[in-house]
């Protein structure tokens, strides 16, 4: 199964990364924010053991949720 399998509940941050087409900084950055000025909005995320798992449904509506240019 590769690394995009839309069959997967969940992504890691470099799997998000690359769906996205944003950096694995950009996306910790989001994880971590308190959504304030300046701030990318909140991207939900898991814990499991050591990694971190963002839910394919939540990524989804984290972007589907950015601002139009």
């Amino acid at each position: 199964m590769s690394t995009d399998d839309p069959e997967k509940i969940s992504v890691t941050v470099k799997t998000a990364a690359k769906i996205t087409e944003l950096s694995e900084d950009q996306i910790r950055r989001a994880i971590r924010s308190t959504g304030g000025a300046g701030e990318l909005p909140p991207l939900p995320a898991r814990r499991i053991g050591r990694n971190i798992r963002i839910l394919r449904e939540d990524l989804k509506a984290w972007v589907a949720g950015m601002p139009e240019a």
